[in-house]
């Protein structure tokens, strides 16, 4: 997380420079060019761990969107995230697990990813309200807490069904993408 503070930081200074010269559409694409990449990269590894040591990062995606729409340097960045369609750090995160887990659900992953989540139909043979939700593990401490194999499926079943049983993986994101952008 400290390496990737570090670039997003570089990444930043350069928006700032550019903020005076460029638009608003061109500094989004300049976001999503040199921002972005570092914070989704393998963030459903890294991205479950004690807010304290997220804050940073989340502070300098506040910062390159402040940028990006010309705003003051102490201005809420709640409406800036959704008049530019920009997912909070949280949102990115919950997007990138609740896409493992559509893969994992309609067997699009190798088995490796599989063999870690069941349904709740596989553990019970008789019929329930979350029969065909991802099985929740009881854990007792914090670290395994963080992992994908409980984020994973407590993120996955909070979403509508109308998401969770899509057809196919694009139509799976689209909706999820925007359904985040309008709740975040």
């Amino acid at each position: 997380i400290n390496n990737i503070t570090r670039k997003v930081s570089k990444a930043i200074g350069i928006m700032y420079k550019a903020s005076f010269c460029l638009p608003q559409k061109a500094l989004k694409t300049l976001y999503y060019a040199l921002v972005y990449p570092y914070i989704q990269y393998s963030v459903s590894v890294w991205g479950s761990t004690y807010p304290t040591n997220l804050n940073r990062l989340i502070v300098l995606q506040k910062k390159a969107v402040r940028i990006v729409a010309s705003k003051p340097f102490d201005a809420h960045t709640d409406p800036i995230f959704k008049d530019l369609q920009i997912l909070k750090f949280n949102c990115i995160y919950r997007f990138h697990i609740s896409k493992i887990l559509f893969q994992v659900k309609n067997n699009l992953l190798p088995q490796a990813f599989t063999s870690m989540f069941s349904l709740n139909n596989q553990l019970h043979c008789y019929y329930t309200r979350t029969s065909k939700q991802f099985h929740i593990p009881k854990l007792r401490t914090n670290i395994k807490k963080f992992s994908i194999s409980y984020q994973g499926p407590k993120i996955f079943n909070s979403l509508p069904t109308d998401i969770q049983f899509s057809n196919t993986l694009s139509s799976f994101t689209r909706k999820l993408f925007t359904f985040l952008s309008n709740n975040q």
